[in-house]
């Protein structure tokens, strides 16, 4: 049985956000495990997921060796119709404030 994307992120949120490169070992950070949970992604992925591995990346202008790149990827494959719908909200609540 898959593991579902609600699954993964909790397993990841567990490991913690990705570091910096400065991470020389598996020791200090399991990367391969957390690059590994993010291959098992179930595409296209929700908004709310998107959000969560966004918030899982590493520190501002740093890399974690290039493990960030699999979470962009995952990001880029939103569903459209997620996205659609969070920019609608955005909009409604733009209308508001005026």
């Amino acid at each position: 049985m898959r593991i579902t994307n609600k699954e993964l992120i909790e397993k990841l949120k567990k490991i913690g956000k990705l570091p910096t490169s400065d991470v020389s070992d598996e020791t200090d950070f399991p990367l391969k495990e957390f690059d590994n949970l993010l291959q098992e992604f179930t595409l296209p992925i929700d908004f709310e997921t998107a959000v969560e591995l966004v918030n899982l990346s590493p520190p501002v202008d740093e890399t974690c060796h290039e493990v960030e790149w699999s979470l962009i990827h995952l990001v880029e494959n939103i569903d459209i119709n997620e996205l659609q719908k969070y920019w609608t909200i955005q909009k409604m609540e733009k209308l508001k404030e005026l």
